[in-house]
């Protein structure tokens, strides 16, 4: 298999080593910037060639692309590799804006490619384990939520100057309402779409960037529930923290405390359902990059489509807007959802 990846920051040199302990004999095809830093040494063990420019990518002819680079240039690459009917991973989020994200999905089913966008939560042993239980209906109907994403920018990246990096540069598609667009999908897989959001941003650090550095939305879902998440790339210690409350129980998760718990009001008690000892965070990576792998034979539809990587866009876009405005602003939803209503 002959694999090209576009983007040698910090998420791209780990699909890239996940991507090599998978698959040791894939060739990898690395497409960078000129000028851009040295790569390691034990980095450039792991590629078979490095080209500078898109038509030597192209000519390289992969079967495969992982997609890398800032979310401002995700489109316009992706449609030049979906057009030679190159299966696509994108990264988080799918673009900063919609342009050409509605063309790209309509060449991806034309072509009948494998598109998936890389949000990584979607197999984080704790999410997986909230979603488990939600699913299981011990607890009832869930409704309300709460997400927080705290990190300082600064401690990102090691080795790093952050105020190079796209998570501080508007231009590039940075701010945190995008870079942790995370909580915003992970709301919408455990509790349904949402139908409208109020959301307040700004950049309040010291932070030497040009983007917002906090961020607060409340929504509204289809299902009549309530939620609020919370994101910032300001703070130390970082961590996350998931709470949902449902009819019949909660469930916790703290990233700093470890385990996911979860209270049901028939036992009235608190119960531990996962303890994360021996977890290594950096699983997630391997079982997303994994999954992309196992649909491309059979070209089946991945977990995160592009469909879904579209919804998760235009709520955090929705949430921009709503900055923007000091208004909420409502989604358009699915028919099976309003019908829901």
């Amino acid at each position: 298999m002959k694999i090209l990846l576009i983007g040698s920051g910090g998420i791209g040199r780990r699909h890239l080593k996940n991507l090599k302990a998978l698959r040791p004999e894939t060739k990898v095809t690395l497409w960078r910037q000129l000028g851009r830093r040295e790569l390691s040494a034990d980095v450039l063990a792991l590629i078979d060639r490095i080209v500078l420019t898109q038509q030597e990518a192209l000519e390289s002819k992969p079967d495969a692309a992982i997609i890398a680079s800032p979310a401002s240039r995700h489109i316009p690459t992706a449609l030049a590799l979906a057009w030679e009917g190159v299966a696509l991973f994108i990264e988080k989020p799918l673009s900063d804006d919609l342009e050409g994200v509605d063309e790209l999905l309509e060449v991806s089913h034309r072509r009948n490619l494998v598109l998936m966008v890389g949000y990584c939560l979607r197999f984080f042993q704790p999410l997986l384990e909230i979603k488990r239980i939600l699913d299981e209906g011990e607890l009832g109907r869930p409704i309300y939520f709460r997400a927080e994403a705290r990190q300082n920018l600064a401690d990102w990246r090691s080795g790093i100057n952050y105020r190079e990096t796209a998570s501080a540069r508007r231009e590039l598609g940075g701010g945190v309402l995008l870079e942790l667009s995370h909580e915003f999908d992970s709301a919408r897989w455990l509790m349904g779409e949402v139908e409208s959001i109020w959301a307040h941003a700004a950049k309040l650090s010291d932070l030497e960037i040009d983007v917002e550095d906090t961020a607060d939305a409340s929504v509204v879902f289809a299902s009549g529930a309530r939620g609020g998440v919370h994101l910032n790339m300001t703070e130390r210690p970082g961590g996350r923290f998931y709470r949902i409350v449902a009819t019949k129980g909660t469930i916790e998760w703290n990233s700093q405390e470890g385990g996911v718990r979860f209270f049901s009001h028939t036992a009235g008690q608190w119960r531990t359902a996962w303890n994360p000892d021996t977890y290594d965070r950096n699983a997630m990576y391997v079982d997303e990059l994994q999954h992309f792998l196992d649909c491309l034979p059979a070209k089946r539809d991945p977990m995160v489509n592009g469909q879904e990587g579209k919804k998760t866009l235009e709520l955090v876009l929705a949430a921009k807007e709503s900055v923007r405005t000091d208004r909420r602003v409502d989604l358009e939803l699915p028919a099976h959802s309003i019908e829901a209503l």
